[in-house]
Parts: C-alpha cells; structure tokens; sequence
C-alpha cells in the first residue's frame, strides 16, 4: 500500500446511496480432485441496496448469512455497462488464491 495526499476537487461524480454485491464462497478447494478434473467451490450471489453504508453491509456479510463462509464485496460502478470494484475479500478461483 502506498498513501499519497490527494485533491478532493478532482472526482467528478460521487453516489450517495451505492449498491452492493456480497458473494459468499462455500465448497471444496480450487484444487484438481483424484480425476484430475478442477474442483472449484460454490458461490452464492446477492445484490443489498437500501444500506446505510460499507460498514452496515459488512456486518450483514459477517453475520448469520455468511455461515462460515468467505466472502467478497463489491460495489457496483455503472458508466455505460455494469461493472463491480471490489472492496473486500477475494474469489478462491483467483490463481493468486491456489
């Protein structure tokens, strides 16, 4: 991580009331199995909207909704077509994850 100061005057739009995507990550481990076939785990998608902030949608995502369960978090970003920047946790799909 690399800090830097930044001037606030050049973002040029801001959304006050984001929506949020939490993917819930169960299963076995992206590991090839005893056939040599991938194995790669479960994920469970939902869409939040209406939360007060990050921090409501990470209790939420910790809570009994998660039921021991990694996660990831991503708010959903919209110029043209539909992207998500992640905000939290990673996929264990992730090469980097192996």
């Amino acid at each position: 991580m690399m800090p830097a100061p930044v001037d606030p005057r050049d973002a040029r739009w801001e959304v006050d009331d984001p929506v949020y995507r939490v993917y819930f990550w169960s299963g076995p481990s992206a590991e090839p199995g005893s056939d040599g076939v991938l194995v790669v785990p479960y994920c469970e998608e939902w869409r939040l909207t209406g939360a007060a902030d990050v921090h409501e949608v990470l209790a939420w995502a910790n809570g009994p909704e998660a039921r021991g369960r990694v996660f990831e978090l991503f708010v959903e970003s919209s110029h043209g077509e539909l992207g998500l920047l992640r905000l939290a946790g990673t996929s264990p799909t992730r090469p980097e994850s192996r």
